[in-house]
């Protein structure tokens, strides 16, 4: 079990300004898990601890699990754009799995995200872009979900919808490419991917509050590997499974 700590720094420094202006600050903290695959296609599971930080300043600068520090650019009840630096955990070790013996290892990175989702009903679409800004090959991904929310109370709701991701051929060379250097060295035959989709899959979301006070939620990704990512002899596994827990309290 590895520790980080994405969104902790920002969230100190949202709690710092809050004390300027304490009615436009709302904020919630607490421990959090997140289980995915070691490597995007691996059939073994990577567990983390991190602390799960969500804060909103003014309605417009925040910080939310993974997004380490957002800014909304226009924000109403149905209806968000902005732009986040996200920490997206994705990588891939050597020392993962025997047959990745040969090829580099790819480093966790930090990215730049465009986001825009629209609220109509029951029934939310959602989009963004994300780009690596950390140096570590992992090119440009595209998301799109559409989600249905179903609130069973007022203190329990449920969300789930279908969605696809796209990745541009930085990342699908660093992630799923098997050049012919790497294959002489490796049990793995030569491979070349390309741009496109790389999985679709279903989203899920639950969050309870209790008391009023603390909140337990857990967020699950199930995908299917597509395309490229599919065929790539790195993936041992088509299936993907994420989770990611926490239980959080409220201060305002």
């Amino acid at each position: 079990m590895s520790a980080r700590a994405p969104g902790v720094c920002w969230g100190l420094l949202l709690l710092c300004g809050a004390a300027r202006a304490e009615g436009e600050f709302h904020a919630s903290a607490g421990p959090g898990i997140y289980a995915g695959p070691d490597f995007p296609g691996a059939h073994h599971v990577r567990k983390l601890l991190f602390p799960f930080v969500d804060a909103e300043y003014a309605g417009r600068l925040y910080t939310s699990a993974a997004d380490l520090i957002g800014v909304y650019a226009y924000k109403t009840v149905d209806t968000q754009i902005g732009a986040a630096i996200a920490y997206d955990p994705t990588e891939r070790r050597a020392r993962d799995d025997d047959r990745l013996r040969g090829l580099p290892d790819v480093r966790e990175t930090e990215r730049f995200k465009l986001f825009g989702s629209q609220t109509v009903g029951a029934v939310t679409a959602d989009a963004n872009v994300a780009r690596d800004i950390a140096g570590h090959g992992q090119g440009t991904l595209g998301q799109v979900n559409l989600w249905l929310t179903i609130p069973f109370a007022p203190s329990f709701s449920v969300s789930a919808g279908p969605g696809a991701t796209w990745a541009d051929s930085r990342y699908m060379h660093t992630l799923y490419t098997v050049t012919p250097a790497e294959a002489a060295v490796s049990v793995l035959p030569v491979f070349a991917g390309r741009a496109g989709i790389v999985d679709a899959h279903l989203n899920g979301l639950a969050e309870w509050v209790i008391h009023s006070r603390y909140r337990l939620g857990v967020q699950a990704w199930l995908g299917h590997l597509r395309g490229n990512a599919a065929a790539s002899p790195i993936s041992v596994q088509h299936e993907q499974t994420t989770v990611v827990g926490w239980i959080a309290y409220r201060f305002n």
